[in-house]
């Protein structure tokens, strides 16, 4: 049986950052978790039809980045997480891209998007968005007058803002210590969680040092408060600290909760984390 890795055209680099998709006019919010020159996987509560085209605005964690439009093509769709690792959501095929800030950010979005050749020489348009960057044809071509994406909408609405200070108390952790593990590509790697909150944690890892910037899946299980609930939780390394004796500590800003009623119940998690009704290791 081929996997879904043995039928991609480019290899995936694992990147975790917002990106919103227009369906049936209306925008949805979803997290790109990992992309390459031939399309991308959408972690997203709303899931499109296998066949359907969409219009995605991106933009990358880095300051002053430039939106880019990426018009994509869904062709394959995980309706339930099936696991750690296996997160609801899309996989899409990358069709054709344009910014409003012309051809030169498209560039540097295909530089991002890991293996492949950059167009040598970017060229003269009168607008920015009239011509774009064909995925099949690997070079940028004119837009027609009559292509249905020159609407004003479908170029102009935003992704999520990663550039947001997150808020003091999203931040805020409370010590605890609740074994856990972490997915990251092939590797499962037992862990302890040291300090939980809403949108962090830190965790101590005896094998295997998280590389920052990596998206890691991380897979709790909790009987206090009760009753017994499991939580698969997806985030990204953005700190760590190496243990000469092997592993070490990791900082994790958390992007997303499996299941929307999960979320709801790993509020009263960090509850009982900051009232100290969860274990506190020495």
């Amino acid at each position: 049986m081929i996997s879904d890795r043995d039928r991609r055209k480019e290899p995936r680099t694992c990147r975790l950052f917002g990106v919103a998709f227009l369906l049936e006019g209306v925008s949805v919010k979803a997290t790109v978790t990992d992309i390459s020159r031939s399309g991308a996987f959408l972690h997203s509560r709303v899931l499109p039809r296998v066949g359907t085209r969409l219009d995605l605005a991106i933009k990358v964690q880095r300051p002053q980045a430039s939106v880019v439009m990426i018009t994509g093509e869904v062709v394959r769709v995980v309706e339930e997480s099936s696991g750690p690792g296996r997160l609801r959501g899309f996989a899409v095929r990358w069709l054709a891209m344009r910014s409003r800030e012309g051809p030169a950010a498209v560039a540097e979005m295909l530089r991002e998007m890991g293996t492949g050749p950059i167009p040598e020489s970017l060229p003269m348009t009168p607008t920015p968005t009239s011509v774009e960057y064909s995925f099949e044809q690997g070079r940028f071509v004119n837009r027609t007058p009559t292509d249905p994406r020159f609407r004003a909408r479908g170029d102009t609405f935003e992704p999520p803002d990663s550039s947001q200070k997150v808020s003091e108390m999203s931040l805020k952790a409370w010590p605890v210590s609740i074994p856990a593990t972490v997915f990251h590509r092939k590797e499962t790697i037992p862990a302890v969680i040291r300090k939980l909150g809403r949108k962090y944690l830190a965790l101590r890892t005896e094998t295997s040092l998280l590389p920052v910037s990596a998206m890691v899946s991380i897979r709790l299980v909790l009987d206090v408060p009760a009753p017994r609930s499991e939580f698969h939780l997806l985030g990204l390394v953005v700190a760590t600290s190496p243990d000469p004796a092997g592993g070490g500590e990791a900082e994790v800003r958390v992007s997303s909760i499996n299941g929307e009623e999960r979320s709801e119940s790993f509020e009263s998690v960090v509850e009982a984390a900051r009232t100290g009704k969860l274990p506190v290791g020495p």
